[in-house]
């Protein structure tokens, strides 16, 4: 049997004389207890060793945890939060590390956008009162344009009721003419209070508030303000419109700012004439500081046949306190503050002028803004 077929197996060999014959004495020693204790020896390290690097592996996940994973969630957290613009978020980290320094970091950073943030809504606050008194101080210049011409309308009504009064009081108006001066002397009155109210409505302070709005109403409304002032100049105010158009607008400002542009074009109208307000529906291209595409806007058109606005003037003629009137006949804030009133509502207004052929003011309106009764119309 070969001696490779026979594993563990020890065999020593002794040299023996016995006599004059020489051998040698073979001593088998199995080892099955030596591979035994082998195996077993190599097992017991074998898990010594991986109960070792467990124990190392749950430790170094344990400070892991505590130094790394922990204090980045807190971080994500945080960013998170203050992404969500919560600046009053902060993290605390018991370590002195890079990720301590990190945390430090970003705690300043939201303290900064915090105090930023508060500037920005003081800031914004003040323009907004400041803008809000830049309007009603327009608004109260158009009502000092508009006295001449309401004084001027409330003279044939009060020489009515001052007439019939006389009768009555002389005597020479006796029974039912006595009555017929009475009711004709109220409709003036009314008529008068109409006018007064008007006006003081057009002049008093009002927070900005949206409400269905009939355009062709608002602009008839505004054409019977400025109605006195055109006479005076000899000039016919005309509007044209499509039919009844209800938007979501603030009335108030809406008129302000139509008034604006149709007391520039009466003051630009040197000679009697027209001026057109025209009402309707038309595509129109945003510009590009509002942004969109193409779409359906609401226009309204103020056409005057004044003596135009020359090109190097044109793209001017928004900016706030620039003015071509001379001194005391404006103060440059009346385009400035209509543009602002409808960039309000989502909308702007554009010019094109021809000098010596006069001017067309157009205000844009979004569609979106229909009342609800052009709606289910």
């Amino acid at each position: 049997m070969d001696e490779r077929q026979k594993p563990g197996v020890l065999r020593s060999y002794t040299p023996l004389t016995i006599g004059e014959t020489q051998g040698a004495l073979e001593i088998l020693e199995p080892l099955t207890e030596q591979q035994l204790h082998l195996r077993q020896t190599v097992t017991s390290a074998a898990v010594a060793t991986g109960a070792i690097a467990l124990a190392f592996l749950l430790v170094a996940m344990a400070m892991g945890r505590r130094l790394v994973g922990r204090p980045v969630e807190q971080l994500v957290s945080l960013a998170r939060r203050i992404g969500e613009g919560d600046l009053e978020a902060r993290v605390h980290l018991r370590q002195k590390d890079e990720l301590a320094t990190l945390a430090d970091a970003m705690n300043q950073m939201a303290s900064g956008l915090a105090a930023a943030r508060a500037q920005v809504t003081a800031e914004t606050a003040a323009r907004l009162a400041t803008l809000e008194h830049l309007r009603h101080a327009d608004r109260l210049g158009t009502v000092g344009k508009l006295a001449s011409g309401v004084a001027h309308e409330l003279g044939t009504p009060l020489n009515v009721v001052l007439g019939r009064a006389k009768m009555i009081a002389s005597g020479e108006a006796e029974g039912d003419e006595t009555r017929e001066c009475a009711l004709i002397i109220t409709q003036q009155v009314q008529h008068m209070t109409g006018i007064i109210r008007q006006l003081l409505d057009f002049a008093r302070r009002r927070t900005p508030q949206r409400a269905p709005e009939d355009l062709t109403e608002l602009v008839a409304r505004t054409l019977r303000l400025l109605h006195p002032m055109a006479t005076r100049r000899g000039i016919i105010l005309a509007s044209e419109a499509e039919g009844p158009l209800r938007l979501d607008v603030d009335g108030g400002q809406l008129q302000q700012a139509l008034t604006n542009l149709v007391v520039n074009g009466i003051h630009a109208m040197k000679r009697p004439g027209t001026l057109r307000v025209k009402l309707g529906r038309a595509r129109a291209l945003p510009p590009a500081e509002l942004g969109g595409p193409e779409a359906e806007w609401v226009r309204l058109d103020v056409l005057d046949e004044g003596e135009g606005i020359s090109p190097e003037t044109l793209p001017r003629v928004f900016e706030p306190f620039f003015t071509t009137k001379d001194v005391g006949e404006g103060t440059g804030l009346g385009l400035s503050v209509s543009y602002g009133l409808i960039r309000d509502h989502g909308g702007w207004i554009s010019v094109s002028s021809e000098p010596g052929r006069g001017s067309c003011f157009s205000i844009f309106l979004p569609p979106e803004a229909a009342g609800p009764q052009e709606a289910e119309a």
